[in-house]
């Protein structure tokens, strides 16, 4: 069954306010108890609330493409794909006025035809922590590293360094001298507290890279890559990693 969630990151839409309000406490609770029931979406949400500041003056609906919510009996994991699609409350229907033209749409009748172009998350899900896998795409986290991709799909010629050098000047704030910078802005703790993944700073490598492998298209990686460890796995830790952009720092993955 799909599912679908009205929300305003950091503030929710008033007509879902408290329903929105009791089910983040509900996983608040479970939190304590090790996360051993909680809410898919209202997990999601919250978690994009610790690692995107700038999400939550968006007002929009967050959207749930799984048809199944149960964590599986064999490996105890699930996923599902959550789109965020920023719209409007409201029916669209003007009363008396002509309605003022923002460019956003309205939420109600909202359908997707394919995954969100403003963003887009992989989400699996574990039975110790709310969040085993995530990965982001879409305009709000990669729309800004989209000049500095191209030129250097357009340059196969180009060695690491020249690519480098690319995005350098395309002037992201978190280049590869700004590593200091980068890690005071990393959301360490919502990470670990999220996936259990316990990113070690003094690993932070800024990475750009080409990769081809014809008839695929060409695929661009422009990222700063933290390393750590699971934590609460048994005796030996798991690896695991996170990715983020350097532009504005916001995270792409945690695998």
């Amino acid at each position: 069954m799909k599912s679908e969630r009205r929300l305003r990151m950091g503030k929710k839409l008033i007509g879902i306010a408290l329903p929105v309000l009791i089910l983040l406490s509900s996983f608040s609770a479970a939190a304590d108890s090790k996360f051993g029931s909680f809410d898919r979406l209202a997990a999601v949400q919250k978690f994009l609330d610790a690692i995107y500041p700038d999400l939550k003056p968006v007002h929009g609906l967050l959207l749930s493409r799984s048809e199944e919510f149960h964590l599986s009996p064999i490996d105890g994991l699930s996923g599902e794909h959550v789109d965020v699609v920023p719209c409007r409350p409201g029916s669209g229907v003007p009363g008396g006025t002509e309605l003022p033209k923002t460019g956003v749409q309205h939420c109600t009748g909202l359908f997707l035809s394919s995954f969100s172009e403003f963003l887009s998350l992989s989400v699996g899900y574990s039975q110790k922590f709310p969040i085993t896998m995530f990965r982001a795409a879409g305009s709000f986290v990669g729309g800004k590293n989209q000049l500095a991709r191209q030129e250097i799909i357009d340059h196969p010629e180009w060695n690491r360094q020249q690519m480098t050098e690319a995005v350098v000047e395309a002037k992201p704030n978190f280049g590869p001298d700004q590593r200091q910078e980068f890690l005071h802005i990393v959301p360490l703790t919502a990470i670990k507290e999220f996936t259990g993944c316990q990113l070690d700073a003094s690993t932070a490598l800024f990475w750009v890279d080409r990769l081809e492998a014809k008839p695929d298209p060409v695929q661009v990686e422009i990222q700063w890559i933290i390393k750590g460890h699971k934590t609460g796995t048994g005796r030996t830790p798991d690896v695991c990693q996170a990715t983020f952009e350097p532009f504005d720092g916001k995270l792409l993955s945690v695998n």
